[in-house]
């Protein structure tokens, strides 16, 4: 492999003299792909790597009997990187990938509260910087053409820098 990212099996072709093809496989460096969501998943990955001593292919030259380990890790779970290295030691290639998982919230919005709710024109009352803002905003929201509303709102906005310089 020339990329973690290739796969790792490899083939050549023999070409005989009646013109076939044979295709034989490459003796290659092991892979192992694994992911790791939960602190569950992670320790069972450990325990297969310290235990997964047939991975180390006494077949295989030594140039490439050392296997590739390549772990996708939610990043969340506590000194997953120094356990995955300690674990991997120098009896893997180890190339480990943190992943950020977001924490997704479900909100059942017919159990909250009637107050927590507010209409379109509630929040942008409360986000709006400045009342003159504020107007803006509803003019716009309630503006029967969008495009022109949003043109003559420039032009007047460009009237009124025109005297600042």
């Amino acid at each position: 492999m020339q990329d973690i990212t290739e796969s790792p099996v490899k083939f050549f072709g023999v070409l005989y003299n009646d013109l076939s093809v044979e295709w034989v496989q490459l003796l290659t460096r092991p892979f192992r792909e694994n992911g790791c969501d939960t602190e569950d998943d992670l320790t069972a990955l450990i325990i297969r790597i310290q235990q997964n001593e047939d991975l180390l292919n006494s077949h295989l030259s030594v140039d490439i009997r050392k296997p590739i380990l390549r772990v996708r890790y939610n990043s969340a779970i506590p000194d997953a990187y120094d356990r995955l290295v300690a674990a991997a030691g120098d009896k893997y290639h180890l190339f480990p990938e943190p992943r950020h998982h977001v924490n997704n919230q479900v909100v059942d919005v017919l159990a909250m509260p009637e107050a927590a709710t507010q209409t379109l024109r509630a929040a942008l009352k409360t986000l709006a910087p400045n009342e003159e803002t504020y107007q803006v905003a509803v003019r716009l929201l309630d503006a029967p053409a969008l495009k022109a509303e949003i043109e003559a709102v420039f032009n007047e906005i460009i009237k009124a820098n025109a005297g600042i310089a």
